[in-house]
């Protein structure tokens, strides 16, 4: 699998400098990604995600990870890998061509 550097930017800018009309639902969509990494046996701060929070199945930062609106759970990354499959914590809510015409739409309204 290759490196999707659109999708890192992506978690980044969205955790750096949301949009305003994005924020609740950035804010809202991370929290319930990171309710379930908390968990997950691939976070390597077992029990609670903070700033240097990794998943080991992908190697991306949890927080940052999180706010990419257009990734799905870093197990997608481990299963590509592996002949075992297993299930996604948690999935894209839009595709990156839909947050390129949000953003753009945004960024024209101002």
């Amino acid at each position: 699998m290759k490196i999707n550097f659109s999708q890192i930017y992506e978690g980044w800018s969205n955790h750096l400098i949301p949009d305003n009309d994005m924020k609740q639902l950035i804010k809202t969509t991370s929290q319930e990604r990171l309710s379930k990494c908390t968990g997950c046996s691939f976070n390597t701060t077992p029990g609670k995600v903070n700033l240097i929070s990794r998943c080991n199945a992908c190697g991306c930062l949890l927080i940052p990870k999180s706010k990419c609106l257009s990734c799905n759970c870093g197990l997608e990354y481990y299963n590509t890998q592996h002949k075992e499959k297993l299930p996604l914590l948690w999935e894209a809510i839009s595709t990156q061509e839909e947050n390129d015409k949000i953003h753009t739409s945004i960024k024209m309204d101002e």
